[in-house]
């Protein structure tokens, strides 16, 4: 999360989430430990605009609505302004 989200960063974000889908059990499993680092991450709710905007997989859009939702669920009180 160093710096804005870009296309390349929602590039790779679609790719782990087609490998969480279609990979073999090893891909599965990093690809799991690798988006809910991105889903846990404070920041990652603002990505979620970008997310949506630039990627063209249903699977990595309904990812970033999870985050968001679990941010309004687990931190909306405590969000910066």
């Amino acid at each position: 999360f160093d710096g804005p989200w870009d296309a390349t960063k929602v590039q790779m974000l679609d790719h782990m989430v087609n490998l969480m889908y279609s990979g073999d059990q090893s891909q599965r499993k990093l690809a799991h430990e690798v988006l809910t680092q991105v889903k846990t991450h404070p920041d990652a709710w603002c990505a979620v605009d970008t997310i949506l905007a630039t990627s063209q997989s249903a699977d990595t859009k309904f990812f970033a609505l999870n985050v968001l939702e679990n941010v309004i669920a687990t931190r909306w009180l405590v969000l910066p302004d």
